[in-house]
């Protein structure tokens, strides 16, 4: 049947322009104010209007895919990947839609165009064993219900905290320090033992090294000299010559986040990770910090999660991560 010529035209997909930041911050913003955005939080920032402008410069046209109707976006979405620790390539989308497009169909045509090009992008880089991932926060319920109902599963969640410094300043004993461990300021010549301590760390978080992903230690060792990090913020804790645990706050836009808190293995269980993020949250309170972030996986087998708490940080929000077998259709 031919379609009514009065009868407007279905949404369509084009490639990105640069000149479309302006429309992309537009919508981001709606969705922003649709699901619960928390300006506070590390896990869901809202890029600003040069952030987007870049992202779209640099864009794969395949990559970032735009819904328009009738010459104005209406969704979006952008693609990346990644290999684990165990092999698994990992393809990750991330979609957004206009609060005034949701709940027809928009979102559902969105998740398919995205799955559809990663196929085809999987296919062309020769990928072995690879699987799907999409996120949604526990204040994007309409996301959420998408993904399950299109074979989605949560394969961990991020937890993120906010302190309370009256129930952080309450505590008694915030000036321990375990035995056998020395501090001092870091250093740049610090930074690949700490990284190495780290990338120690986490070898054994994850069962089987799934969903861990590869550290470039001395990549993220240079990373540590520069911003947004401050050497000065770092708690670092020396076994002798060798890192045995750090905290690394980052102050940023007037908040603070603890952006890494982890000790290896050997040297857990005694006191040392309470004890370096006391003091990190002493130095925060000092530096007149009022907001402070934390965030862990919920799954970690050090229940990480439970010496925030004691610390005096309550949970704000969750985000789940979901992962989809490339054999669900």
């Amino acid at each position: 049947m031919l379609r009514d010529m009065t009868t407007p035209p279905d949404p369509q997909f084009r490639p990105p322009h640069p000149d479309d930041a302006d429309a992309l911050l537009a919508l981001r913003q709606a969705c922003a104010a649709a699901d619960g955005h928390d300006p506070f939080s590390a896990s869901d920032q809202l890029p600003t209007r040069d952030e987007l402008a870049d992202q779209l410069r640099a864009a794969a046209p395949e990559r970032y895919p735009l819904l328009t109707f009738q010459n104005q976006v209406i969704a979006y979405g952008r693609i990346a990947d990644w290999t684990e620790a165990d092999g698994t390539r990992v393809w990750l989308h991330c979609g957004w839609v206009s609060p005034a497009w949701r709940g027809k169909g928009v979102g559902t045509t969105l998740l398919r165009e995205l799955e559809s090009r990663i196929r085809r992008l999987a296919a062309a880089g020769g990928d072995g064993r690879w699987e799907f991932a999409a996120n949604a926060s526990s204040t994007e319920p309409e996301a959420t219900r998408l993904l399950l109902d299109h074979g989605y599963h949560v394969a961990y969640t991020v937890i993120e905290l906010r302190l309370d410094w009256s129930a952080f300043e309450a505590l008694p004993g915030r000036s321990f320090w375990p035995a056998g461990f020395t501090t001092r300021s870091a250093t740049p010549d610090d930074t690949p033992a700490i990284a190495r301590s780290i990338d120690a760390a986490y070898r054994h978080e994850y069962a089987g090294d799934r969903y861990r992903e590869v550290m470039d230690v001395a990549a993220y060792a240079a990373e540590l000299c520069g911003a947004p990090y401050d050497l000065s913020l770092l708690q670092v804790a020396w076994a002798g010559d060798e890192v045995a645990g750090q905290v690394i706050p980052l102050i940023e836009h007037g908040w603070a986040e603890i952006y890494e808190v982890s000790v290896p293995p050997a040297y857990r269980r005694r006191g040392l990770a309470r004890a370096l993020l006391t003091r990190a949250l002493a130095e925060l309170r000092r530096r007149g910090m009022a907001e402070v972030r934390i965030g862990t996986v919920l799954e970690f087998p050090t229940q990480a999660v439970a010496l925030y708490r004691s610390l005096g940080f309550q949970p704000v929000k969750t985000f789940p991560r979901y992962r989809k077998p490339t054999d669900v259709a």
